[in-house]
């Protein structure tokens, strides 16, 4: 960038420090492929937005009409995700046995999702069935299930 000729040294300095400064990512992330490999990396984003309770970044991820039926038989609607983010224990959620279905614009994907505490122990697995919509250019949850299959207590 060239300085300008007799120009206002404050009005430069404010200039080039807004051309430095880093600008912030998108929260939702895309443009994804129609492909497997996109959509379990969907499915690994979400477990990385849970853990880190990342809102915006979860509220991109899961679809307006998202609704969950969770281990417990409760069904639980984006909204419900969304509120109880701040509040969500610090546990770590590990994902294995993954098989993704696609479908055109919808995919499906099992697997287990194993959740421990900080000292390692685990808390419970649940198998669970994932649908995704591929709209607007990325993959977004439309529909969860869980059943418990170990469980911690």
């Amino acid at each position: 960038m060239l300085r300008p000729k007799g120009g206002d040294d404050m009005l430069f300095l404010t200039m080039l420090a807004a051309l430095a400064a880093p600008v912030p990512a998108s929260s939702c992330a895309g443009p994804d492929a129609r492909s497997e490999d996109a959509v379990r990396a969907t499915e690994y984003r979400w477990v990385r937005l849970l853990e880190t309770r990342d809102a915006a970044g979860l509220a991109c991820l899961l679809a307006p009409e998202f609704t969950d039926t969770t281990w417990a038989g409760q069904r639980v609607t984006r909204t419900d995700v969304l509120a109880a983010l701040p509040r969500r224990a610090t546990v770590r959620l590990t994902l294995t046995d993954l098989a993704v279905a696609l479908h055109g614009d919808v995919a499906i994907v099992q697997g287990l999702n194993r959740q421990t505490n900080a000292a390692g122990r685990v808390l419970g697995v649940v198998r669970f069935t994932d649908i995704f919509l591929h709209r607007g250019g990325r993959w977004q949850a439309i529909s969860a299930q869980e059943t418990p299959v170990l469980s911690g207590q």
